[in-house]
């Protein structure tokens, strides 16, 4: 796949006149700082009918363009927290030049009602993309960095509502030409409602040229006149009400999570007698993207994937160790490797160390450099797992194997030994099970780990090398073995002297235990390319599968992408990308 992005990330210049923010770039204003969230209200709240639309049960989907400094958004999301019954608010938004957060947070001091501490500890627009902040368990924003020419192509999905606020038409032409006014109408059903501070002729004849219809209304303030519009016809919802997920590992608790927070019942269904049991079961897992020297599909899969988790995780008060992880490069040409994809990724991201450097971060003897992503860390699937359940308020069908799926008229029928259930969507996320239901090039691979007490009191960052060693207070974890031919269910001698002895290429004070330890296997579900495998089956059916041994970082951020889908919500992933992982292979659902 061809990279979309090649230029790096160019932030916005801000001037301070009157404390207010002044692009030098655009020579405009971002807002009043005496009027700014009556001008907002007035403008894109008003102009779009949002303190009634959100009255009404269900979700609601906004897209703007110009983030700017986020004020919009904060404004309707406090709206949308205080008036809307239930459902999720989507906000989707394009900035060209984000604000440095130093600027973000000068900006918006002077607004302490509004959400604007949480906005700013999750702010992080490192690069070219869609980067996923959840404000609230009700509320995300997908932050679009790049030209608006470039992303609004690879946004999928409609749109309720659309905030036209980029800087004045005389300043910023691009942003409101007519190539963009069709984007806007493709992007847009039945119902879909703008509005703009700007009534300029140009501007309003794209869009009714488009398909909008588009009248002039007064103005706030000292301007005389502003836009708003729709498209016309009755907009329609398509919240299911009833969806079954099978599998209760990170895959589906994650979906039925993502689900819920849009308003779907679910019930789950596993094989199991408890949920994470299987793949999703260790007690530490490690999360950090996977960076190489140009943004390829994976790459960008795994950082967009990364950003929403630790969104998420913060929103939860999920416990969290964000100690960094350091990957050792064992040789020459590994370094190399990772000095190039280094260098083409923010520093935020990830610096290289030397190996004097390396050891003081880590805490231990550490004779290679590498690369520490300080963002990153370790937290317990299993128990990430069953919280997701149990924010999705899903009922729990544990212990029951399903022996028959069946197209209904109304949905799905699912039948196990003991029950039936009926759905309207059904999700398959089950992992090692998933070739009982769909027709995939996937394969098992089995991984031991262990539980092993620590050795010193010094080793601060989870060390991956060809091995990994996790760090903690009561226990270390070290992994792991991947085997295809090897099917015992239980750790083994063997497998323990294999991961150990891994690890002492890079950690040379690892030490030697005659005795089995506290261990346990799981089997991971891979394509043969390595990477995820999601979305829509066909007729209400979906899938999300093969997240190898990065489900923790993936599958969360694509249980978003197909609860959207079955929602008629727009798809936080950039087309391209939701392409690639879904429709490069043919696969085929057993029924």
């Amino acid at each position: 796949m061809k990279p979309l992005f090649s230029a790096p990330v160019v932030p916005a210049i801000i001037e301070w006149r009157d404390d207010e923010p002044w692009s030098t770039v655009y020579q405009d204003v971002y807002f009043s700082k005496k009027a700014g969230i009556e001008e907002s209200t007035a403008v894109f709240i008003r102009g779009n009918d949002l303190e009634t639309r959100f009255k009404q049960p269900g979700n609601f989907s906004i897209l703007e363009t110009g983030f700017g400094t986020g004020l919009n958004f904060l404004i309707a999301s406090d709206l949308f927290e205080r008036t809307s019954p239930s459902g999720l608010l989507h906000f989707f938004s394009v900035e060209k030049h984000p604000l440095k957060k130093e600027d973000l947070i000068r900006a918006l001091r002077t607004y302490p009602g509004l959400p604007c501490e949480t906005l700013i500890e999750r702010y992080a627009p490192w690069t070219h993309g869609f980067h996923h902040i959840v404000l609230s368990p009700r509320v995300i924003l997908t932050l679009m960095i790049g030209d608006v020419s470039e992303i609004l192509p690879l946004v999928r999905g409609r749109f309720d509502a659309l905030f036209l606020d980029g800087f004045a038409p005389r300043q910023n032409e691009d942003m409101w030409s007519r190539e963009i006014a069709l984007e806007l109408a493709r992007i847009s059903g039945p119902g879909t409602t703008l509005a703009s501070f700007t009534s300029a002729g140009h501007v309003r004849r794209a869009l009714i040229e488009a398909g909008f219809a588009v009248e002039k209304t007064p103005g706030f303030g000292t301007k005389r006149e502003m836009i708003r519009g729709s498209m016309p016809g009755t907009p329609r919802r398509q919240t299911p009400s009833h969806a079954v997920v099978i599998g209760a590992g990170i895959a589906g608790a994650s979906t039925a999570f993502s689900l819920a927070k849009r308003g779907v019942p679910c019930t789950i269904i596993d094989r199991q007698d408890k949920p994470a049991r299987e793949g999703s079961g260790n007690r530490r897992g490690v999360f950090q993207p996977v960076l190489a020297a140009s943004p390829t599909p994976w790459s960008r899969w795994t950082l967009a994937g990364f950003e929403y988790l630790c969104s998420l995780l913060r929103s939860l008060n999920f416990p969290t160790n964000f100690c960094g992880v350091f990957q050792a490069a064992e040789d020459e040409k590994e370094l190399q490797r990772m000095q190039r994809a280094i260098s083409v990724w923010p520093a935020e991201l990830g610096r290289i160390l030397s190996r004097p450097e390396a050891s003081r971060v880590t805490g231990v003897d550490i004779p290679f450099p590498g690369v520490l992503f300080p963002g990153a860390g370790f937290l317990s699937p299993s128990d990430l797992t069953q919280r997701l359940i149990l924010q999705s308020n899903a009922q729990t069908l544990y212990g029951q194997s399903v022996a028959r799926v069946e197209k209904m008229d109304s949905g799905f029928r699912i039948t196990t030994a003991q029950t039936t259930v009926d759905a309207d969507c059904l999700f398959y996320c089950a992992g090692t099970g998933t070739p009982q239901f769909v027709d995939a090039p996937v394969s098992a691979t089995r991984g031991q780990i262990h539980y092993i007490p620590p050795w010193n009191e010094t080793l601060r960052t989870v060390i991956c090398a060809d091995g990994y060693l996790i760090p903690g207070n009561d226990f270390w974890t070290a992994g792991s073995t991947y085997s295809r031919t090897d099917t015992t269910s239980s750790p083994h001698i063997e497998g323990q002297n294999e991961i150990l002895e891994k690890l002492r290429n890079a950690i040379p004070d690892v030490p030697h235990f005659e005795t089995l330890l506290d261990g346990r296997v799981g089997y991971r579900i891979s394509a043969k390319d390595r990477f995820a495998i999601f979305g829509q089956l066909g007729d209400h059916a979906f899938l999300s599968t093969a997240h190898g041994s990065r489900g923790i970082v993936s599958a969360p951020l694509a249980a978003e992408v197909i609860a959207s889908l079955a929602c008629g919500m727009p798809v936080p992933v950039e087309s391209d990308l939701m392409n690639h992982f879904q429709n490069r292979y043919a696969i085929k659902h057993k029924l």
